[in-house]
């Protein structure tokens, strides 16, 4: 791909790695990710990943050897559920941003026993992972160990749509590396992507995109900032 994509968006730098597989990352990745993140302060893991055995074995090693805040998100998620203890490992607290289908997974339990005990469930899940979770629903909960749990006052159904969840785990990697909002990163990126989405959703939200949310992150951002 990397031919593909240095050439198609030109506002992302693009890095290859080696496969183990075409398209499919393993062990032999490894090292060269880490040497990588050095240089950034924030990791944001799982987007288009794959769920090969040997690439969730890779994510597991990567996210417990990273002393960086990770944004775990997709198939990163996934990779966790083969081995839910393995999240108690890392070194700082890390951001998760499940689909209660995702949550589920990971807690091997069904979503309709998630859906029964929602808050409740997500709590303990926090508190036992030590992580914060950002449960994306029709109202998108952010949970954290202490406790505390904020639930969004915006978004809308036309969000619902492939590659959404991927431009909210960016928008939340984004504000962590501004610095800015400090420990409220995570409910702070699910506003700003809300509020960009119904932003975009203001002529219509059939046919809304991910790529539209994308679009008027911006304006949310502006205004957020002039509130």
């Amino acid at each position: 791909l990397y031919d593909i994509l240095s050439m198609k968006n030109t506002e992302v730098m693009v890095k290859p790695l080696p496969e183990i597989l075409p398209g499919i990352l393993g062990n032999s990745a490894l090292e060269n990710i880490k040497q990588m993140a050095k240089d950034f302060d924030v990791v944001l893991v799982g987007p288009g990943l794959g769920r090969n055995d040997e690439t969730c074995q890779m994510v597991r090693t990567l996210a417990i050897d990273l002393d960086k805040q990770l944004i775990l998100d997709a198939d990163a998620i996934f990779a966790f559920s083969q081995a839910p203890d393995e999240l108690k490992k890392l070194k700082q607290m890390p951001i998760l941003t499940p689909h209660l289908g995702e949550m589920a997974n990971l807690l091997h339990i069904t979503i309709a026993d998630l859906k029964a005990n929602l808050w409740e469930i997500a709590r303990k899940a926090a508190e036992y992972f030590n992580a914060i979770f950002v449960l994306k629903s029709e109202k998108t909960l952010v949970v954290y160990p202490d406790g505390n749990i904020f639930v969004t006052t915006v978004g809308n159904a036309g969000m619902a749509t492939a590659g959404s969840g991927d431009v909210l785990a960016g928008t939340i990697a984004g504000i962590v590396a501004e610095k800015s909002a400090g420990n409220m990163s995570a409910p702070v990126g699910v506003y700003l992507h809300g509020l960009a989405g119904n932003l975009a959703g203001e002529n219509g939200q059939a046919g809304l995109i991910a790529g539209d949310i994308l679009q008027n992150l911006a304006k949310a951002r502006k205004q957020i900032d002039n509130k």
